[in-house]
Formats: structure tokens, sequence, C-alpha cells
């Protein structure tokens, strides 16, 4: 919509069946009615193709259709290592459009679980670079860093830009509990978004059902279940602290969640790459228990979001969220201006200003005004 506004013809290129889900239905059928829609083929893999090099081809045919002078990918993780892996990425696209992408992901940035993930992310990095990007941004600072160590002339064309958090709707907690369909009752705890053991779901479900009988709390899973979460809402379903609630949130129920939680829990083993659920319980002024790996723990740390854990062991998860619920401590003045710096750089108005400045540049455009990352802050390691 800011490219409308900005005075560009806008086409939209989507899956064909976008709209058949709740997600598509909900974040994009009515930019349909405001730009042209290019359907894009579904992605149907035959056994041992890669996912990746088929979205890649996609992406060419649709340039040589299209022909557009300035094209966006918001998701290039995977697309950039199946570029890299050409012959002659240089002249892999024949047209001249202004290639921009946002990536997510930079395992080669974080300490590897074993010698095969190690490797893994060294040549996923070694080919990433082959990718003839114009303008590369990154949402995670660790990995930034690591670039501009590894490899300064590629670090030329890539950017940090923030995450899109947008404010949430004024609720009480009272009225959110009710959209949610809870009693007022003993603290909550969230978890919002996918319920899966990427995000330590199970985790989190099974360091509640080891805390003690008698402690006051109830944890709710809001969101699209994976079979092993299923799984075990069946065998934790006699511990009533514990609501799994297996359906799409809606973007009302999602902010919910944050406005009738006391605690929201980020206990994401492993994680690689921000996290915006984080920056959303810092905005909500929530109480935190983080993992302490990546960039998850190195933002909890650096900006005073909360407390961490060892997101991979459940009852340091439970102790955590023990500490954490009975904790009547008030942040210091300094601190509350460290997370408030944190959540003003990462919001919508922003990410858009920073999405939008190479092609109002080449355009003549005013300048969109940028924020830039909060500072200072350490970045030694992970």
């Amino acid at each position: 919509m800011e490219l409308q506004r900005l005075g560009f013809k806008v086409k939209l290129a989507l899956p064909k069946n976008t709209c058949e889900t709740p997600e598509g239905k909900t974040f994009f059928s009515d930019l349909f009615d405001e730009m042209e829609w290019i359907p894009l083929p579904e992605i149907k893999l035959p056994p041992g193709k890669s996912r990746a090099k088929l979205q890649l081809q996609i992406l060419r045919d649709t340039l040589q259709k299209v022909r557009p002078d300035h094209a966006y990918v918001p998701y290039a993780d995977g697309i950039s290592q199946a570029w890299g892996m050409q012959r002659k990425p240089d002249s892999f696209f024949s047209n001249d459009a202004i290639l921009e992408c946002l990536m997510m992901r930079g395992g080669f940035a974080y300490p590897a679980a074993n010698l095969n993930n190690r490797i893994k992310n060294e040549i996923s990095w070694k080919l990433q670079q082959r990718a003839r990007w114009n303008k590369v941004h990154h949402l995670d600072p660790l990995v930034l860093n690591a670039i501009k160590n590894r490899n300064p002339a590629y670090a030329k064309n890539v950017f940090l830009i923030p995450e899109a958090i947008e404010p949430l709707t004024t609720k009480t907690r009272p009225e959110a509990l009710q959209q949610l369909g809870l009693e007022p009752g003993d603290p909550l705890i969230v978890c919002p978004g996918g319920v899966n053991e990427t995000k330590g779901s199970d985790l989190i479900a099974r360091a509640v059902s080891r805390l003690p009988r008698d402690f006051p709390c109830r944890l709710l899973l809001f969101g699209k279940h994976s079979d092993h979460l299923k799984n075990l809402s069946e065998s934790l379903a006699h511990d009533k602290r514990i609501i799994f609630k297996n359906q799409f949130a809606s973007p009302e129920e999602f902010d919910c969640l944050f406005a009738a939680a006391e605690l929201v829990a980020t206990c994401y083993p492993r994680h690689i790459g921000s996290a915006s659920i984080l920056i959303r319980s810092a905005a909500a002024d929530k109480k935190v228990l983080a993992s302490d790996f990546g960039w998850i723990g190195w933002a909890c740390d650096n900006f005073k979001l909360g407390r961490t854990c060892r997101a991979g062991d459940v009852d340091a998860i439970r102790d955590g969220l023990i500490c954490t619920l009975k904790s009547t401590t008030e942040p210091s003045s300094e601190n509350q201006q460290s997370k408030k710096a944190f959540v003003d750089y990462h919001t919508l108005p922003n990410h858009i200003a920073h999405f939008t400045s190479l092609i109002c540049e080449l355009h003549g455009k005013p300048a969109p005004k940028l924020s830039s990352f909060p500072s200072p802050v350490s970045i030694h390691g992970i």
C-alpha cells in the first residue's frame, strides 16, 4: 500500500490458493481489490525435489513474464542458496529488475548443535553470497555483525531492518479474557503463534505440568497444533491448568493473548533469528520468560526485556516460570528506557521506511525517515 501511495504500480504475486486458508483470507483478501494479482502455481514437490529450487524457478518465470522494474522477495531464505548454486548466478535472471529481499535466518552466525549442522551452515553461507540481490535486509543484528566480520565487501549491500510490529488493540484484561473464552482467575501464561516443537510448546506444557499443584497459573496454547502437540494435549488432558486450543488465532484474538497474559513465554529451543513475539511482549509491557540462546537471549539481556532460561530443559523452564511469576521487582528507569528504545525501533512505519528507501532513492522520491537500531549494544557473539 505504501508503494502505491508513493505512485508506483504494484503487482502482487502470491500462490493461487492463498485465499483458501484462514491466514490468507485474513491478511491478503483486501489487497486483491487494491492491486493486480499474479497467481503463482502451487508447489507440489515430487520425492527428492528441492522446494527452494522450485521457488527460484517460479521467481525467474514470474520476472520474465511480468518484467518489473523493481521486485521484492519478502522471504528469501532457501531461494538465495538455490540461486547461489547456479553455475553463473550473475546471468541467471535475464531482465534488469532491481531485486530486493528479506532474509529471516543466518545459522552460520550461531553455534552449531553438531558437526553436520556446522557444515550445512557454512555451505549455506557460501551459497547465499553468490546470489546477486541488489539489496538484502536482515532482521537479526547478530547475523549482520557476522556478515560484516566475514565478508565486508558483501556486507555493503546488506542492511538491518526492524520487525513490522503494529500497536496492540486497546483491550482491558477482562475484555481480552472474555474474547478468549476464559474466566478471570489465576495468572495466565501464553506462547502466541503456532503451537509446535519449534516454539517449544511441548516443553512449556510439560514445565507447567511439573509445577507444584498449589502453584497458581494457567497456560493457554492457542494456535494451529502440530501432530506432536495434538498427541501431547491428550496425554496432559488431566492437568486443567493447561488449555489447548487448536485453531488459527484471528488478529483480534492474537492481540487478546498479550492483553490477557501475565507472562509471555518465548522459550524457543535453539531458535535462529529474531522473534516478533518477544518484541510484542515488550511492547505490551508483559513479564517474559525467554530462551537464553541466540537473538532471543541477546535481546532479552541487552534491552532488559525479561528473564532467560535454558529453553531445552523442562525443569529450567519450570523454575523460570516460578521465579518470573513470583517476582514483584519493578524495573529501573534505565531498564525501562532501554526497553522503550528497542520497542520504538521495531514499528511498522520504520519497517516500511527501510523497505522503501532504495526504490525512493532510485526514482527521485523523498527519502523516508529511518530510525536506526538503538545503541550502544553489545554484539560479541552468542
